[in-house]
């Protein structure tokens, strides 16, 4: 556990960057995934958006976000 603390340190002490800049937690990271909102009916499953249907539905239950119509 020490090694790693140290490893961490001198780490931190080569970039000479802030915990912000070595970690973009905060900053959007564009054309990485992202993440899905639960499905509002089930809780289940995540909405994904279907062409047939032509709007957002559940990937678990199939309940379509009708306000995305």
């Amino acid at each position: 556990m020490l090694s790693k603390l140290l490893n961490y340190l001198r780490g931190r002490w080569r970039t000479r960057k802030s915990n912000a800049e070595m970690n973009p937690t905060e900053v959007p990271q564009y054309g990485e995934s992202v993440n899905f909102m639960p499905c509002p009916e089930c809780g289940e499953g995540t909405m994904q958006y279907d062409d047939d249907v032509g709007a957002p539905t559940c990937s678990a239950c199939g309940a379509v976000d009708e306000t995305r119509q």
